[in-house]
């Protein structure tokens, strides 16, 4: 969102809220570090978003997410 333009929610922009809320609910609770693991970090980047996810792996092999970051990009930094 910038300043001066109109943000419009309808209906696609409120299916997509219910999405995000919906599988937030579903995502595993966070884990603390177990730092004798290794960390895998998983990071996105778009013409104005910066997202990663700090994970590891458990005593079964599944990916746990430790730690969620986001950060919208503003002016200068785009």
């Amino acid at each position: 969102m910038k300043k001066n333009i109109p943000y419009t929610w309808d209906s696609t922009t409120n299916e997509a809220f219910r999405e995000i809320k919906k599988r937030i609910a579903l995502t595993r609770i966070l884990v603390s570090p177990d730092y004798t693991k290794d960390f895998i970090i998983y990071s996105f980047t778009s013409k104005d978003t910066i997202v990663g996810i700090l994970m590891q792996k458990d005593n079964n092999g599944d990916e746990r997410p430790i730690a969620f970051m986001s950060k919208p990009l503003r002016d200068s930094e785009t």
